[in-house]
């Protein structure tokens, strides 16, 4: 469940026979049992071609392309990191990883406005 605001979301998700079926807003039926949500933190995303949003349930078909070697400033200091960027309709997110394959961050225009920032710590 998730409270945005005051809005009220609630999705649920079960085993089915031909993959996972998960209803939140809608019922969509997923056709691969390891479907993943938007955990940016799991390298593997960058391998996914739908994502499940953990808010609504619904389904995302979404793209991604290596965008190379970067650097980025860290929890105080500046590192190398590969940068890949994540695309679906209304998203556009990029996304650091070190050569460990740990999440560094992620950066998102929200409302082409906004700059969405995360950075990871103790790193």
């Amino acid at each position: 469940t998730t409270d945005n605001n005051g809005e009220r979301y609630s999705v649920r998700g079960t085993p089915a026979s031909s993959g996972f079926l998960v209803k939140g807003e809608t019922e969509n039926e997923v056709r691969d049992p390891c479907a993943m949500t938007f955990a940016y933190w799991d390298k593997r995303i960058l391998e996914q071609d739908h994502l499940i949003n953990p808010q609504t349930g619904e389904v995302v078909d979404v793209a991604v392309t290596d965008e190379g070697l970067d650097r980025i400033r860290v929890d105080g200091r500046e590192m190398a990191a590969r940068r890949s960027r994540l695309t679906a309709e209304g998203l556009d997110i990029r996304l650091w990883y070190d050569d460990s394959e740990r999440w560094l961050a992620l950066e998102s225009r929200i409302e082409d406005e906004y700059l969405l920032s995360y950075r990871a710590i103790g790193r």
